[in-house]
């Protein structure tokens, strides 16, 4: 792959930036003792690329040609110890867990596991999990809202689900946060599926129709320890999820609700009326 020549870039926005030109890439790990950016071309062949600057936790760095569309993911090497509930493995691609896209889906093979299914409690997994996981993708932050404005109601004024007998739909174990169900969209996984989603929200708007995005943030579509390693039980377990793995009825981690509570909503909040956040509860 060409033009793989990384600059230092930023820390902050998390996640995948495109500005134009290039794009920045900042992800956060305490426990990362070495990161690699994958990037992905039309055939499915991996170029990696280190991360080396790193400020406040955030492994960060600019291509300066990663365009829209570019496919991508992370290798993070670190501590191998699950009694403290640190799981680096750098033969697992893992999803950024500030993607706005995501392509692709899980093939359920060993390859995405993080222990070996015959020795549980033994060495890591070292299959590459890459041709198995989906992929994470850069989108364009560039979007004709027209009239639309951010809204100034107040939050006590908003329509309250639970009162007015309003049904909800999500998908129950969620890995991308950030990103619209890529499968859902009908004009395509490498963004597409992001400006639909705007377009979507836009048209509605246009007749009247107010929308509420309800988020919850009590687990992931990694599950316990026994799961599978897509996202954050590789990046920074002791960040994203806590200590005990018992939030849910399927045993899943409790991850990302202070992580994310503090960075959401995506990018279409603007049109979004209003943004209802549930972090710690699963309704």
């Amino acid at each position: 792959m060409e033009h793989t020549t990384i600059w230092p870039g930023e820390p902050y926005p998390l996640g995948a930036t495109f500005d134009g030109t290039g794009t920045n890439f900042s992800l956060f790990s305490e426990v990362a003792e070495r990161v690699e950016l994958c990037l992905f071309d039309e055939h499915g062949k991996e170029t990696r690329v280190d991360v080396v600057e790193v400020d406040g936790f955030r492994w960060h760095g600019y291509l300066p040609h990663a365009q829209s569309g570019q496919r991508y993911g992370y290798r993070v090497h670190g501590p191998w110890a699950p009694d403290k509930g640190q799981r680096c493995n750098p033969a697992k691609l893992l999803l950024d867990p500030y993607a706005k896209a995501i392509e692709g889906d899980v093939g359920w093979d060993e390859a995405v596991f993080p222990y070996w299914f015959d020795n549980p409690e033994g060495p890591p997994n070292d299959r590459d999990s890459a041709p198995f996981v989906p992929k994470s993708v850069v989108t364009s932050p560039y979007f004709d809202w027209g009239n639309e404005r951010p809204p100034r109601r107040p939050i006590e004024e908003t329509v309250d689900g639970n009162t007015r007998g309003i049904r909800n739909y999500w998908g129950y174990n969620s890995i991308g946060y950030l990103a619209p169900h890529n499968e859902y969209s009908s004009a395509g996984q490498r963004g597409q599926q992001v400006q639909e989603f705007k377009q979507m929200v836009r048209a509605l708007h246009e007749a009247g129709i107010e929308v509420i995005l309800d988020v919850v943030y009590n687990h992931t579509g990694e599950g316990n320890h026994m799961g599978p390693m897509l996202c954050f039980k590789g990046i920074d377990t002791p960040t994203f999820c806590s200590s005990s793995w018992t939030a849910c009825a399927t045993g899943s981690s409790r991850c990302t609700s202070t992580a994310f509570g503090l960075i959401s909503p995506p990018p279409w909040r603007a049109s979004s009326t209003p943004w209802i956040a549930c972090p710690g509860s699963s309704t």
